[in-house]
């Protein structure tokens, strides 16, 4: 699906500013100069994979820090071995967040952008038969609001995103106590069911914009390669400024 690609694009035009091939203009290293001028201190990638997102904008002189979360056992082992080479990029011990502490049961993707807690439904599998689930891993949940309890001193203004195959609400269920500090959120969105009983696009839009966050951006994401039906936008939300 290349979701942190297209994630990562628009990260950048959260804040005005978008990725062309055409002219010299470097885009990404504008959005890093603009996210240290509004003071973004602090980088939640929530679904980390193998680090593809905190690489993209570490390259270009993020000077704050960034905590990597990520559950897959094998993703998890080169997220881990990538981030020693940052002082500023922290990764969380292996585990999934949502909206509670305990253990959970991983479902593991054939293509593992699509592993999710959730059953996988059958419009996602006709979409991208690769994605079918070929195992399952444990692993403990943990909360962002438990998480980052030891943070929240030195860090005020907090991006966060989430790319959880479905798992969006319980992230944002986990980080009420957190969200005055936010200010910034990016995830996908499903506009019809691509898991089990997920929440889909409206409604969480409407929670996100009751807390006072304007829909910045929207991007078409995973698509029905058959029938060109979108499946998936990647949305971004910014913080309204009083």
């Amino acid at each position: 699906m290349n979701s942190l690609k297209r994630l990562t694009k628009s990260i950048f035009e959260t804040f005005g500013y978008r990725i062309s091939k055409m002219g010299p203009i470097d885009s990404e290293a504008l959005f890093i100069n603009k996210i240290n001028e509004i003071g973004i201190d602090l980088f939640l990638d929530v679904g980390a994979n193998t680090g593809q997102t905190a690489e993209g904008i570490l390259a270009k002189k993020f000077d704050g820090t960034i905590i990597s979360f990520e559950p897959l056992e094998i993703e998890y082992s080169i997220l881990l071995g990538k981030s020693k080479k940052y002082s500023n990029w922290i990764v969380a011990p292996r585990s999934a967040v949502g909206d509670y502490e305990g253990e959970i049961e991983l479902n593991v993707g054939g293509n593992s952008g699509s592993s999710s807690i959730l059953t996988m439904m059958e419009s996602h599998l006709e979409a991208a038969p690769e994605s079918k689930y070929i195992g399952k891993q444990s692993v403990p949940m943990i909360t962002l609001d438990n998480f980052l309890i030891p943070y929240l001193k030195e860090h005020k203004n907090i991006m966060l995103k989430i790319d959880t195959q479905g798992y969006e609400w319980q992230v944002l269920m986990g980080a009420k106590n957190i969200m005055p500090s936010i200010k910034a959120i990016t995830l996908e969105l499903s506009l019809i069911e691509l898991y089990k009983g997920q929440r889909l696009w409206k409604e969480l839009i409407e929670f996100i914009e009751s807390m006072n966050f304007s829909l910045w951006s929207i991007e078409q994401g995973f698509t029905d390669p058959k029938t060109g039906r979108v499946l998936q936008i990647d949305a971004t939300f910014f913080r309204q400024i009083k």
